[in-house]
């Protein structure tokens, strides 16, 4: 071939000679095509290095957007055609921006529904009377920092205690008898007291504590303390009374009191207001000083009160609410509570503290101008349920020993 210089003239008289190209396909089927090799894809076409121009190759390269042209994908020309080929293009990237937009848009949605299929996370601390189905539950008084007793609850599958037992629904003796000497109490962040030093024995409602002469739980007044919220803690919820008597029978003397001591009351010695209780492994809810009440308005009402360093009020700051008693008491917030805009565990903190206040004189509580209806497995449009014990522990704090 001669070595000739091809200017652009000669260029375009050449590609004027090339036929025209007429395209019947629709712009579904070009789109597809362009597709299917690759032309939309989102990774980047890898081009090759440069090289330097060579005039040999001129005739190449007419050749080759002459080959271009009679594909008919890219037609290179100055007439009505390219604008036309080059808004074929724009409306059909325009089209895959539209479907990308479209996708992504119901991507966002699926999401959205996919995270609100999602259960919350269970953050409540009490026990309730779903979670007994296949189980039950056991209360014992735990001894804390601060000279008094916290009271928790676990919950034991039925097969344990079939296994235990060989029985599905033992006593709360039983089982204090059985595993308050296999409590890991350390672990869940308390001071070893149990199994207390004695017997603990059982008769229809009643409880009797034998204790020995050397027993030390009243030799100072915090350890009495301990001592009788352990006793309601633990049998509270089953027994009417727990009568604490020395080896021969006769009732046991404090010496802090100086005088025999009386048959413990556990009918109604839970009618607490519960408060915000700090130990080693978290906060707990607490009874503040074993303070009681006669009627569920004042313990209600008492709650907002903080009178000392060691319990703390439940109530979120800025609330507010009234009481209302009846066969369900009503607990009206002044404001509307949206528990979405507060902290959710001390959310449920509050709710639950009220709760267990409320149960200690065998009521529900019925909350009003509350945003939510349903929040973190609570339905607020009926009356809550009764926990059945505060602060729930683990099974797995019970040790074969």
């Amino acid at each position: 071939m001669k070595n000739e210089k091809w200017d652009d003239q000669q260029l375009e008289e050449l590609l004027s000679k090339a036929p025209k190209i007429q395209d019947h396909r629709s712009k579904e089927d070009v789109f597809a095509r362009l597709k299917e090799a690759g032309a939309f894809e989102e990774e980047p076409v890898q081009l090759s290095k440069k090289k330097k121009r060579n005039p040999f190759m001129l005739f190449g390269l007419t050749a080759a957007l002459t080959f271009i042209t009679f594909g008919g994908v890219y037609y290179f020309s100055q007439n009505s055609s390219e604008e036309k080929s080059i808004s074929m293009f724009d409306e059909e990237s325009s089209n895959k921006q539209e479907q990308t937009l479209d996708t992504a848009e119901n991507t966002a949605e699926i999401e959205e529904m996919a995270i609100r299929a999602i259960p919350e996370e269970d953050i409540r601390t009490s026990v309730y009377e779903e979670q007994l189905e296949e189980a039950s539950a056991f209360h014992i008084g735990l001894a804390g920092n601060d000279a008094e007793s916290v009271p928790v609850t676990i919950v034991i599958p039925k097969e344990k205690l079939v296994e235990d037992f060989g029985k599905e629904a033992p006593t709360q003796v039983e089982m204090y008898n059985k595993y308050a000497s296999k409590l890991d109490e350390q672990a869940a962040g308390f001071n070893e007291l149990h199994p207390v030093k004695g017997k603990i024995e059982e008769q229809g409602k009643t409880v009797t504590h034998t204790l020995p002469a050397d027993h030390g739980y009243d030799v100072s007044s915090g350890a009495a303390a301990v001592y009788t919220g352990m006793l309601t803690d633990t049998f509270s919820k089953n027994y009417d009374k727990a009568i604490i008597q020395n080896q021969d029978g006769t009732p046991m003397t404090f010496k802090e009191a100086g005088a025999p001591s009386e048959p413990l009351d556990l009918k109604n010695a839970s009618r607490y207001s519960y408060f915000l209780d700090e130990q080693e492994n978290g906060v707990f809810l607490s009874p503040n000083f074993r303070q009681t009440f006669q009627t569920v308005t004042e313990a209600l009402e008492y709650m907002k009160v903080e009178e000392n360093d060691i319990y703390k009020t439940a109530i979120l700051p800025g609330v507010d609410y009234k009481v209302t008693d009846g066969n369900v008491v009503k607990v009206t917030f002044t404001a509307p509570l949206d528990l979405e805009t507060v902290d959710s565990q001390q959310a449920m903190h509050m709710i639950e503290a009220m709760l267990l206040t409320a149960s200690g004189f065998n009521k529900q509580i019925l909350f009003e101008n509350i945003v939510q209806t349903e929040w973190r497995g609570f339905y607020f449009a009926e009356p809550l349920p009764k926990p059945v014990g505060p602060n729930e522990l683990p099974v797995d704090l019970i040790q074969a020993k």
